[in-house]
């Protein structure tokens, strides 16, 4: 990381060699949790690729931007779906492959639906496997298997999928492709009752993003880790797991988890019986269900908290049922 932002100070920002090295940099930023560097970084290659006259690098790092800037509040989704559409027509003309997938998976993040997110990262992947780029590769195979994981989809065609991508990734020696895969399985397995495999394939994930040392992916870990223990029936091993991913991403301001994390712990902390804490975590989480349905799942989950801590409430005043909260978003899974 340090080598790379020194190269990058010693280059001319219209240099189309460095605006490539500030690209890899904002990448690298954000996968660190760097999230506000990384969104300058992007700011400042746009304004030189555009002086520069560089089109193509103007658009892929504005796709890049978009979600970024969504994830530190700064963007409505809806806007940003727009402008993304309208890059990857522009990207299309140029047939600029590697901003094809850039825009791809900037579209998956933004659209409403696990289904549509699934479609822009599938669409995506013909144009990486173009470019020859593996990793990236790698990355569209795990957000297309994380799709599978949050919705309707059988489980059993869900771990099919995501064995195969593990296969796919250690066979190129891909190891944070591999803990993220690894994170997925634990989940599906988790979902079908077997935690002692679930539990044994987060350890595995869990030592190899320690070798990374990156908050990013220890963030991803903690959600992966929790949902199994909540699966598990152990709300209390939930919750000191997902504590720990939402100190991360509060650290790195990212608005859009944080939100995810403190309606999970307001989940956890329902389930062990402390509801006036368990309520003040669901408000931390909003109750604003957003463009997004795929985001909307969490405020959801902080609604359906806040509804049973006011009926417990009415019902220790004698004032009888308790309200109902609102219904678990999805079917019940089957095999």
């Amino acid at each position: 990381m340090n080598l790379l932002a020194r190269a990058t100070s010693l280059t001319s920002v219209e240099d189309p060699e460095a605006l490539a090295l500030l690209v890899d940099l904002a990448e690298a930023l954000t996968q660190i949790g760097e999230l506000t560097q990384a969104d300058d970084v992007l700011a400042a290659v746009i304004e030189a690729a555009e002086v520069a006259g560089d089109r193509a690098a103007a658009l892929r790092c504005g796709v890049t931007r978009i979600p970024l800037q969504e994830r530190l509040g700064r963007r409505p989704a809806r806007g940003g779906q727009s402008a993304v559409r309208a890059a990857i027509s522009e990207l299309r003309t140029l047939e600029d492959d590697a901003g094809l997938v850039l825009a791809g998976r900037a579209l998956g993040e933004l659209v409403p639906s696990y289904g549509q997110a699934r479609a822009a990262l599938a669409n995506a992947l013909p144009h990486a496997e173009r470019t020859g780029d593996e990793r990236e590769q790698a990355e569209l195979r795990i957000a297309i298997g994380k799709t599978l994981i949050f919705d309707l989809t059988p489980v059993a065609e869900a771990v099919g999928y995501i064995e195969r991508n593990l296969e796919w990734v250690r066979e190129r020696g891909f190891r944070k492709a591999e803990g993220e895969c690894l994170g997925g399985l634990a989940h599906l397995y988790a979902m079908t009752g077997r935690l002692d495999k679930a539990r044994a394939l987060i350890a595995e994930s869990k030592e190899i993003f320690e070798d990374f040392g990156q908050r990013f992916l220890a963030a991803r870990f903690a959600f992966a880790s929790a949902s199994v223990e909540l699966l598990a029936g152990d709300p209390a091993a939930a919750e000191r797991e997902w504590r720990v991913g939402y100190e991360l991403v509060v650290a790195i301001g990212d608005q859009r988890r944080s939100s995810a994390y403190a309606s999970r712990i307001a989940q956890a902390v329902y389930a062990q019986g402390r509801h006036e804490e368990a309520e003040q975590w669901a408000e931390a989480a909003g109750v604003g269900p957003g463009p997004n349905t795929k985001a909307r799942v969490y405020p959801l989950v902080s609604q359906g908290v806040r509804a049973r801590v006011l009926g417990a409430r009415r019902t220790r005043a004698g004032g009888g049922p308790g309200a109902q909260g609102p219904r678990r978003c999805g079917a019940r899974r089957r095999l």
